[in-house]
């Protein structure tokens, strides 16, 4: 892999600036209400979430200290940040994102973002529903399913890429909050904010946080991966043009080699065959 192919496969260049703010397979209109309900339906749980946390005498801990709360913020920042720049572009620009068809500043951030809510949605509800002990009550769905379930309808609905290398981003957000919820429990509060990450036993925490990094977390964004690709083989609208074929078909694309690297981790011995042929 050379420098230039890290740079597309772990960089934030993208060819087609336009597709952060439309639809695959669906008209501009519908993509704009789809951004519009998302923003709204989140905003209404936030300021609930504020009530509740204000007028809640039962629960002495910090809203703000949950990796379930962290991973709703951003799912709530990154629907505000594409609902307000899809009908800015849309409404004033009238299509037009960039004068140079290149990415700015507001696009990768935005693609950051979407990186992080992908993978940390499907992480928190398998995490949750697989180590802690679940409560079905609404706030708990909301938070814990119904989120992923936007993720997967976002990835459906977008036109937004995923590279399977941006893998990172959610990584070195995972990493952010295990080393806060260690510096909480050490500094702040004696009692762990998760049983299953009591840094007084650090030798359990510690393997609980490489099963979270090293193969729940990898698992959650291959997920994802998968939904964009299966997106991919949709037909896009009419007067769209497709860049599916000579795109995902160039060797230095960087989908070419996302499909290639999962093609590796699903069958290693795929590379076995390809040195006996040199």
């Amino acid at each position: 892999m050379t420098c230039k192919n890290l740079k597309e496969n772990f960089g934030l260049e993208y060819d087609k600036p336009n597709a952060f703010v439309r639809s695959q397979c669906f008209p501009d209109c519908v993509y704009l209400l789809w951004s519009a309900f998302c923003f709204l339906y989140h905003f209404v749980w936030i300021i609930l979430e504020i009530y509740w946390e204000i007028t809640d005498q039962t629960d002495n801990k910090s809203w703000f200290i949950f990796l379930t709360n962290w991973g709703y913020l951003v799912i709530f920042i990154y629907f505000g940040l594409d609902c307000s720049f899809s009908i800015y572009i849309h409404c004033v620009r009238k299509g037009s994102v960039t004068p140079s068809n290149s990415m700015n500043l507001y696009l990768k951030t935005v693609w950051v973002i979407f990186n992080i809510m992908n993978a940390s949605s499907i992480l928190i509800t398998f995490s949750y529903f697989t180590f802690l002990d679940a409560n079905m009550h609404a706030r708990s769905i909301n938070k814990h399913m119904i989120n992923s379930v936007f993720t997967v309808l976002n990835i459906v609905i977008t036109d937004k890429p995923v590279r399977f290398w941006h893998m990172w981003f959610p990584a070195l957000f995972a990493v952010i909050y295990l080393i806060f919820n260690g510096v909480y429990q050490k500094v702040g509060d004696e009692d762990p904010i998760y049983p299953v990450l009591d840094w007084n036993k650090f030798g359990s925490a510690l393997e609980f946080s490489l099963l979270e990094l090293l193969i729940a977390l990898p698992v959650s964004h291959t997920i994802v991966f998968v939904f964009y690709k299966l997106r991919c083989c949709c037909p896009r609208r009419p007067h769209e043009e497709s860049p599916t074929y000579e795109h995902f078909n160039n060797p230095e694309s960087p989908d070419k080699q996302d499909i290639h690297s999962l093609e590796l981790a699903i069958n290693p011995q795929g590379m076995y065959k390809t040195f006996n042929k040199m």
